[in-house]
């Protein structure tokens, strides 16, 4: 869900850059903070998955 919701905030602020004619400084610090937010988010989403996978392995091997 992580992975999914970064993706989506990635495709939306790729809109909202397109779609800007004249924006204000606030704008901008916006889409920075978003930006970098989006790629943390399918970071943590992806790091998330991985340490799923690490606990059923390590149960796995315990059987």
């Amino acid at each position: 869900a992580l992975v999914g919701g970064g993706l989506f905030l990635t495709s939306r602020l790729r809109e909202f850059y397109l779609n800007t004619q004249q924006g204000s400084d606030f704008d901008f610090a916006t889409g920075q903070v978003l930006i970098y937010g989006a790629a943390l988010v399918i970071m943590l989403g992806i790091a998330t998955a991985i340490g799923v996978l690490f606990v059923f392995a390590v149960r796995w091997r315990r059987r």
